[in-house]
């Protein structure tokens, strides 16, 4: 590793002589105290961490650093040179030369990546563009950070192309049933997944670990979300470490997901139903009752779902729900209608939607509400309700009437 702060030690490794420079310091016995021995500890463990780095090479280590910093500045179209004239570059001679002291340039660094980066790569950057010699109270790194070049290795560092995603098959049918449930409770995958990050850096990069993912996912999406899809996932938009245990990686990028979530296509619409004559029969008879009890049957939908037209985005129900919607908005305590359970299990079954019940695999999971609604309305004419709900002329005061 070769440091371009005074110290160019090709042969031995660095490690061997940091070492031997720590050891030959005064105060780093391990038997002069507590606070000096933790001190040494912590010297040990930086000195394992050189040794591991001197199997990669310091220009690798810096960009991949580079990179995840890179993709933190076209997020924010920041330009690097000037938010380090404006914060950081200092004045007079430093400023001439383009370098900085150390602490200012961490503190630089962190504040335009928002705590994106680690110290470790800090550290990096600093034993790559070190200059004015060690710190003598940090010997491992220099006192000054040569910020010009940095920013200049950095301008160019290009991002990597992102992999294209293309779902298919049991994975894209999923990913259509859960845009189709997102779309019903409303939910914007991103803005969600923005309120369950644990930290600056994992809002920013885009990336968090799988276990916060797939808590995530299970959060958003309970009981509707099978472990091999989410599995599946994972995999396609993993990123970082690989994961020994479980395979793939050790996180997931959330927000490319998010966004291609956003592009699933929606769901194909279901089959149009065929009402048989005896169905036709039977819906005559409650629109010969909602006609005299002015009830608009498909308003009455909506407000039992919850919100009302505009709140509502689902023109499906589950069938359990469509039963009680149908007893409860059709009929009342003081004029009851007479509802026949064979002649509505074929209205579910005739206006299903989804899959097959489980329990019952004559009906299917859902109802097409709005549908059977509307198809009731026009079974046959509904003077009086169209006359209790049909369009009011409004005149200003002091108009005369026609």
């Amino acid at each position: 590793m070769i440091a371009s702060w005074g110290h160019d030690l090709p042969d031995p490794p660095s490690s061997a002589n940091l070492k031997a420079r720590l050891v030959s310091m005064p105060g780093l016995k391990h038997t002069e105290g507590p606070d000096t021995f933790r001190r040494a500890q912590r010297h040990d463990n930086f000195l394992r961490k050189v040794e591991i780095a001197e199997l990669r090479d310091l220009d690798s280590l810096c960009r991949i650093a580079m990179t995840k910093m890179r993709a933190i500045a076209v997020d924010k179209m920041l330009n690097m040179t000037d938010a380090f004239e404006e914060l950081g570059a200092g004045s007079g001679f430093d400023r001439n030369l383009g370098t900085l002291d150390r602490q200012r340039f961490v503190s630089t660094v962190g504040m335009l990546c928002a705590g994106a980066l680690s110290m470790e790569d800090m550290r990096t950057f600093c034993c790559k563009y070190g200059a004015g010699g060690p710190d003598p109270c940090s010997p491992e790194l220099p006192l000054k950070v040569n910020w010009r070049q940095f920013v200049k290795d950095f301008d160019d560092v290009r991002l990597p192309e992102e992999r294209q995603h293309n779902a298919e098959g049991e994975l894209l049918q999923s990913l259509m049933e859960l845009r189709a449930e997102a779309v019903r409770i409303r939910l914007d995958m991103s803005d969600a997944f923005e309120e369950f990050t644990g930290s600056l850096k994992e809002r920013n990069s885009g990336t968090m670990t799988k276990n916060r993912f797939r808590a995530t996912m299970g959060q958003l999406f309970s009981g509707k979300l099978k472990n091999s899809i989410l599995n599946q996932i994972c995999y396609e938009y993993g990123t970082g470490d690989p994961d020994a245990r479980e395979g793939g990686w050790m996180e997931v990028r959330w927000k490319a997901f998010a966004d291609d979530f956003d592009r699933v296509p929606p769901m194909p619409p279901p089959d149009a139903p065929d009402p048989t004559p005896d169905i036709i029969e039977y819906m005559r008879s409650i629109n010969h009752y909602c006609n005299l009890h002015a009830i608009d049957l498909e308003s009455e939908f909506e407000d039992y779902l919850g919100g009302g037209k505009e709140v509502c985005t689902t023109d499906i129900m589950p069938t359990a729900k469509f039963q009680r919607a149908l007893g409860v908005l059709v009929g009342k305590a003081s004029n009851s209608f007479p509802h026949d359970g064979k002649k509505l299990e074929l209205i579910c079954r005739t206006y299903g939607a989804g899959a097959k019940d489980l329990r019952n695999p004559n009906l299917f999971e859902a109802v097409q509400w709005r549908e059977f609604a509307r198809d009731l309305r026009d079974v046959q004419p509904m003077p009086f309700l169209r006359s209790m709900t049909g369009k009011v002329n409004l005149y200003s005061q002091g108009e005369p009437r026609i």
